[in-house]
């Protein structure tokens, strides 16, 4: 982003998003099953509020403002869609809430877009357009996994781009990390001794209240566990170096009567935000002193490819810093889109993106969740100081402000 113009999004922007994912028993207006494909440098259009995907292992979530009946359990969507009810996110549910508003299908798209990137099979910016860039990509994968290279987005290619990502990108990250400390693990779904996504009651309540009561952001306090609980249970893990799952297992709900995990390393006063690079975390101190701790995923260290063919290292840098400008809105820049970036050396920001996984996975950018950023991005002014600090991925003297 260094040197390069930036273009902020109004609110009446228009666009058009060419990918089709449909069920796979789905038969729509073009029977050869092929996505419509539109260029990949579209200009996103800005929203108030973004829906989620749950594409891949790292539990993307769709939240689809203008579908209801997506802000339900997973159970009770897939009765709705008549899909088997297994409460679980399979290859028939991911493509029915793909299906369900053009807000879910652009972030399905940067979605795929990310884990292609993570795979090294895609260089281009993660935009939600699917066009012949990412056609390209996926026929890579497809070449890879022994499938017809047609570019289309089908229930096998997800399949096989599910199992390549587990394979090459999550495992050796728990490996390099530490099993102890990034270990996933899923309970059964059903399992009474695990407050897991789609549980409701009063534990799941007790459970929201204790997170909020101490500095997380689980959401409304509504008994519900839902994106915002997940999110706060992960960086409850993260806080504590416990596996990081999302999910309150015994391990969680013992450690959240008593926990032990350092808080911020500062006493200086707020507003200002402190970045934990080894623990994936930033601690969010208001003007009062009271501290927030949030879900980050920061710089890589992998190698990249820009938009103009450059390479640079995925980088975020470490050192005291100070927030110089800051945009209200969603930012075009060359790997993606910024939403509400607090920019505090260069062209690296702070800023918030759909999804974020349990590990460093951005290209140097510090990463929060949108709901996260909308909570942060009034409570830290130009001038406001951000400390970041830990082990930071990649060599420094290759890097370049990235998404």
């Amino acid at each position: 982003m260094r040197g390069r113009r930036r273009r902020r999004l109004g609110r009446g922007h228009h666009r058009r998003l060419g990918l089709d994912l449909r069920r796979p028993d789905d038969v729509g207006a073009d029977p050869s099953g092929r996505a419509r494909h539109q260029p990949d440098r579209q200009v996103p259009a800005a929203r108030p509020r973004r829906a989620r995907l749950p594409l891949g292992p790292t539990r993307r979530r769709v939240r689809a403002r203008h579908a209801g009946r997506h802000r339900r359990l997973p159970g009770r969507f897939q009765a709705a869609e008549k899909l088997p009810s297994t409460g679980a996110l399979d290859t028939a549910t991911v493509f029915a809430l793909a299906d369900a508003s053009p807000e879910a299908k652009e972030d399905a798209v940067k979605a795929l877009q990310t884990e292609l990137v993570e795979l090294g099979l895609y260089e281009g910016g993660i935009d939600g357009d699917f066009g012949p860039a990412t056609t390209t990509a996926l026929s890579a994968l497809q070449k890879e996994a022994g499938l017809p290279s047609t570019g289309d987005f089908d229930a096998a290619t997800f399949s096989a781009l599910q199992q390549r990502y587990l394979a090459k990108v999550v495992g050796p990250k728990q490996a390099a990390a530490g099993a102890d400390a990034t270990t996933t693990t899923t309970a059964p779904a059903g399992d009474p001794n695990v407050l897991q996504s789609g549980d409701e009651g009063p534990k799941v309540l007790a459970l929201q209240q204790r997170l909020a009561q101490l500095g997380y952001r689980p959401g409304s306090p509504d008994g519900r566990y839902g994106p915002g609980t997940e999110s706060a249970v992960l960086a409850f893990q993260k806080h504590e170096g416990l596996s990081r799952d999302s999910e309150a297992g015994a391990e969680v709900l013992s450690r959240i009567q008593a926990p032990s995990g350092a808080g911020p390393r500062s006493s200086a006063p707020g507003p200002r935000i402190e970045v934990d690079l080894d623990r994936q975390i930033a601690f969010v101190i208001a003007g009062s002193g009271t501290v927030t701790t949030v879900n980050v995923s920061t710089g890589s260290g992998k190698q990249y490819t820009d938009s103009d063919g450059n390479t640079a290292v995925a980088y975020t840098p470490v050192g005291d810093f100070t927030v110089y400008e800051k945009d209200d809105g969603p930012v075009v820049a060359p790997l993606g889109t910024l939403y509400k970036p607090l920019y505090f050396k260069e062209g690296w920001a702070m800023h918030g993106l759909s999804s974020v996984p349990a590990y460093p996975a951005s290209h140097g950018c510090v990463r929060v969740s949108d709901d996260d950023q909308d909570f942060i991005f009034p409570l830290i002014p130009v001038g406001g100081a951000i400390r970041i600090y830990g082990t930071a991925l990649g060599n420094p003297d290759q890097a370049s402000p990235g998404f």
